[in-house]
């Protein structure tokens, strides 16, 4: 048999294979939005915050994905479908700010993204990696809208799906 003749075999990835691929893109951006605020601040932080979005954002942005999949991003239409989403109802003046957001970022309907717990779990998953790259650096992980986290700049509302928020001490 030629070896130009042989067939490729076809590689079948699983759900899993899937996700991790997800997870790995995600922590590897994670470390190079770390590696730029180092260069920015210039000096080594003692401790790492990082900020993963609230849930809200996620179905909001699932949302926008569905809508506008065949379409421009309309900040008009998406208002209009989260009014009438109850999840969403609650968050419309923040939603505004965030279409805004998408507008400008239209990567956002390219990625898959990660529900807020998994994102969470791969950052407490590479925890210790993180901190060893980032010189023993102290990496405390919070979800933008649990109770009584310490964020003094109020970097979690910045947070984005696949996009957490970070600050640094």
């Amino acid at each position: 048999d030629y070896i130009s003749l042989v067939k490729i075999p076809t590689v079948e990835l699983t759900e899993e294979d899937r996700l991790l691929a997800t997870q790995a893109k995600f922590i590897s951006n994670v470390i190079e939005d770390l590696e730029q605020i180092e260069k920015l601040v210039k000096t080594k932080p003692s401790k790492i915050y990082i900020y993963v979005n609230a849930a809200w954002k996620n179905h909001l942005y699932t949302v926008a994905q569905q809508l506008f999949k065949d379409e421009a991003m309309n900040i008009g239409k998406l208002m209009a479908e989260a009014k009438k989403d109850p999840e969403l109802q609650r968050h419309m003046k923040e939603i505004a700010n965030e279409a805004k957001i998408m507008q400008k970022d239209s990567s956002v309907f390219r990625i898959e993204l990660l529900s807020v717990a998994l994102q969470k779990q791969a950052l407490e998953g590479y925890r210790s990696y993180i901190q060893e790259k980032f010189g023993g650096a102290e990496v405390i992980i919070f979800v933008a809208d649990e109770t009584n986290i310490y964020d003094p700049q109020k970097k979690s509302l910045k947070a984005r799906p696949m996009k957490p928020a970070i600050y640094v001490e």
